[in-house]
């Protein structure tokens, strides 16, 4: 591996080297894995269009706190030797290939392996049921490809700030092998400055604002590969405003029959409001309206 700074002591430059190669972290999104990045967002990033900045949530700078009491309650509930880290790496033969290792495991009949530490939200500790949830074991995966002899890797998790889980998660090639391909075939997108394919997700759609904030002015000869798309595109638009009259229908049917009532109760226990909202005047007159809403049923009914 080679050695390119502490992302402790060396913060600025290792945020500022984030746009030289793909992590550990960002390489779940480019085989689908990731709820927070797709390609064409990771994209954005690594050629400047969308800031990498050091403004951290809250939870992001608790995990980093209580990084170094991961590790240490990891050691003691295993018995393992644990090396803080905090190091970043790039692969020897791929450079673009780096890993931020946060502890390194020496266990006898091992080669010294990495050491992930997380913390979660309670709200997702059912994706523990069955050992290391499929994103980190993606990360693993890299970081074990950057690390090269790595035959295993570790991750503890702190789930709501009092349970904490741990898995050994074996080295296993094959996804390595897909890790490798993705991360290439995405990286020639970077530097050749040909962006990836998008996708339906509302991240993607905010890179691409990002990536063309402006337009030219110019007219574009589009091509045939989208007569498709536009297809498609045409097609939801007629359905959803079928669907919105349908429900606007519904919704009309259900207030003509509740008249000046503020709640409609249907014989299954379904119940509706239509309520009096007023609105307050600031810059325009103040107002009154009714709102309908569809309720969910009390218990027992």
């Amino acid at each position: 591996m080679q050695y390119i700074c502490n992302s402790h002591s060396e913060r600025a430059r290792w945020l500022a080297e984030r746009v030289n190669g793909i992590g550990a972290s960002e390489v779940p999104a480019l085989i689908g894995l990731s709820r927070w990045q797709t390609p064409l967002s990771l994209y954005a990033q690594k050629i400047g269009a969308a800031p990498i900045e050091d403004d951290r949530p809250e939870y992001v700078e608790w995990g980093n706190r209580l990084e170094s009491v991961i590790i240490d309650v990891f050691a003691e509930r295993t018995g393992r030797r644990v090396e803080e880290s905090g190091l970043l790496y790039a692969h020897d033969e791929w450079p673009w290939a780096r890993a931020t290792f946060d502890a390194f495991v020496n266990e006898p009949g091992y080669e010294r392996y990495p050491m992930e530490a997380k913390t979660s939200s309670a709200f997702r500790a059912e994706e523990w049921a069955d050992g290391a949830p499929p994103v980190y074991i993606a990360q693993l995966h890299w970081q074990m490809f950057v690390a090269k002899a790595a035959r295993k890797a570790s991750i503890a998790d702190l789930i709501g700030g009092q349970r904490m889980v741990w898995d050994d998660v074996p080295r296993d090639e094959s996804l390595i092998e897909r890790l490798f391909y993705a991360a290439k075939d995405f990286w020639r997108c970077v530097q050749t400055r040909t962006p990836p394919p998008a996708d339906g997700t509302e991240i993607t759609r905010d890179a691409l604002r990002l990536l063309y904030p402006k337009d030219t002015g110019e007219v574009r000869l589009l091509p045939a590969s989208l007569l498709e798309v536009a297809d498609v595109l045409e097609f939801t638009k007629a359905e959803a405003k079928k669907t919105d009259e349908v429900r606007l229908m519904a919704e009309n049917t259900i207030k003509a029959a509740m008249g000046d009532a503020m709640f409609g109760v249907l014989p299954d226990g379904r119940r509706f409001s239509w309520t009096t909202q007023q609105r307050k005047g600031y810059a325009v007159a103040a107002s009154e309206s009714r709102v309908f809403r569809s309720l969910k049923s009390k218990e027992g009914d």
